[in-house]
């Protein structure tokens, strides 16, 4: 892969559709869309053009492993900016396409791990802030169950009263502790004692935040390695067929 102070030349590769930096859609895959890799092309204006290749070299690798301790995106990007224009300076100063060859696969690799750890990051935050109890109270405990209980929506009536009337000692809300996140405040939809299983009901769609807590949610259950029944809003109308094969397979155990 050779590289010119051309940008339409820089790259051949099809790795990445979209700039890295500002996420705006790049030409045929590059890793920066045009007015990004103007700043590379400015780095590498401000370089000391009389550097030795090994120099560039040893500097290049000192930035691809300082890059795995960075946890700011803003000084992530200069960082790998940093490294793309010292493969360009190899390349055009001393014709040597040694680092031209893995900066792409390099940085993509980099920005993976960095996009990982984010999100780790993100969603531990999250589970900190988890709180059931604060999201539940948007929809109030307003339909009768045949056994007294009070649920907030008609589907989680159905799933109750099923339970009820198949002879299944449940509880409803019951709060669920998670070693592995003591402060997360969980509250499962159903609990079967007998089996020590809880049972959820996802009858949200299309609701982004509700998507991320349910994400979180599970995870918190999978880690913990607790017994889970999932239900969503197409099984409310066939529970007969379905909750006696869930509920055995935890009465197994």
């Amino acid at each position: 892969m050779k590289y010119s102070n051309d940008y339409n030349n820089y790259s051949e590769s099809k790795l990445n559709q979209f700039c890295l930096e500002c996420a705006n859609e790049t030409i045929n895959g590059y890793l920066f869309c045009r007015n990004c890799y103007q700043d590379i092309k400015n780095i590498r204006n401000d370089f000391n053009h009389n550097r030795k290749e090994k120099n560039i070299q040893n500097h290049y690798f000192e930035l691809r492993d300082k890059a795995n301790t960075i946890n700011d995106f803003e000084k992530f990007i200069e960082n790998v900016k940093l490294m793309f224009a010292l493969s360009e300076e190899l390349t055009i100063i001393y014709g040597n396409e040694y680092l031209s060859e893995r900066v792409e696969k390099d940085i993509l690799t980099l920005y993976n791990q960095f996009k990982t750890k984010y999100q780790t990051q993100k969603n531990e935050r999250i589970v900190e802030e988890f709180n059931d109890r604060d999201y539940r109270e948007q929809w109030p405990r307003e339909y009768q169950c045949s056994d007294g209980h009070y649920v907030r929506s008609l589907s989680e009536k159905n799933i109750d009263d099923w339970l009820y009337n198949n002879g299944y000692l449940h509880a409803y809300e019951k709060s669920v502790y998670m070693d592995s996140q003591p402060d997360a405040i969980v509250i499962s939809d159903f609990y079967l004692p007998k089996t020590n299983t809880y049972i959820e009901f996802w009858g949200i769609k299309n609701d982004e935040r509700y998507e991320k807590r349910k994400a979180v949610k599970i995870k918190l259950y999978e880690e913990n390695n607790l017994n889970r029944i999932d239900l969503n809003e197409q099984d409310i109308k066939r529970l007969d067929d379905i909750m006696p094969r869930l509920i055995a397979k935890y009465s197994k155990k």
